[in-house]
């Protein structure tokens, strides 16, 4: 089940998100889907190796800017870019109503870019889409823990180790990290591929606030990977939030957004070692 929501947009895209489900369900029984999981040849475990992680993002639109994309934009040239850059982990946005994604986007970059690790990114509500990802080629997923319950998170987490794939738990405030610590523990066997990320854009609002980086960076466990998620779009920027703690940072509208993305990836990359 989904966490109890006031009206707002995180609400508005859950429900468009269990229609989705819904919809695919009928299509395609939760039976069904886990039979051609267990046809799948899994990929090594990702292990995230030291130094600061760049997920990389495919976004084409967002209800905050509209149009992100450029007119001459191509989905693979975008991806071919961020693999060719240095990047870990590639995004894809699988929402279509307002993030004009969908899993054939993913599909589609899983198999060009086999060596690079994806990652759904969406709304997701319930297990059934963690399969979904992982049948369109994702390493791992984007959970958002404002979104659910205590007991769908697990079971979607649960799932995502079944497929032997990462998670990133995205945070808002102080109770989702404290969640998200508490739900690390109780996976301490597989905690290496759960990471935390804290979103300094409010989905509730999709208002940006860039001090939450530092004013939550103090309740980040030690032994958790901890990725920074929006609004950055400088170099300096990395360097901020890398000198607080974060292993890294997903980086999606300034790298679609820019003339010169393999530059900005590759500034980014030299900025997060300057600490």
């Amino acid at each position: 089940m989904m966490r109890e929501q006031k009206n707002n947009f995180l609400q508005e895209m859950a429900l468009s998100s269990m229609k989705r489900l819904v919809k695919n369900k009928a299509n395609k029984s939760e039976e069904d889907l886990l039979r051609i999981c267990e046809g799948i040849k899994r990929k090594p475990p990702l292990e995230f190796q030291s130094g600061f992680i760049f997920i990389t993002e495919i976004k084409k639109t967002s209800p905050s800017l509209g149009e992100i994309s450029k007119p001459e934009f191509n989905l693979f040239e975008q991806a071919e870019t961020y693999v060719n850059n240095g990047s870990n982990v590639i995004s894809v946005l699988t929402e279509p109503s307002k993030f004009s994604g969908s899993l054939q986007d993913l599909n589609d970059i899983s198999k060009t870019f086999s060596g690079t690790p994806t990652m759904r990114k969406d709304f997701l509500v319930e297990p059934y889409q963690v399969s979904e990802a992982f049948v369109n080629g994702a390493g791992g997923v984007l959970l958002i823990l404002a979104m659910l319950t205590g007991s769908m998170l697990r079971m979607m987490i649960e799932r995502a180790i079944k497929h032997e794939m990462f998670v990133l738990l995205e945070a808002f405030d102080e109770e989702d990290i404290q969640l998200a610590k508490t739900i690390i523990s109780e996976f301490s066997p597989y905690s290496l591929n759960i990471l935390l990320g804290v979103n300094c854009r409010d989905l509730r609002t999709l208002n940006i606030n860039f001090s939450r980086f530092e004013n939550l960076s103090s309740l980040i466990p030690e032994d958790v990977i901890c990725i920074a998620e929006s609004g950055i779009t400088r170099p300096s920027e990395i360097e901020f939030i890398s000198k607080l703690g974060y292993s890294g940072a997903l980086i999606g509208t300034a790298l679609m957004q820019s003339e010169t993305p393999d530059q900005l990836l590759k500034e980014m990359m030299a900025a997060s070692s300057e600490k």
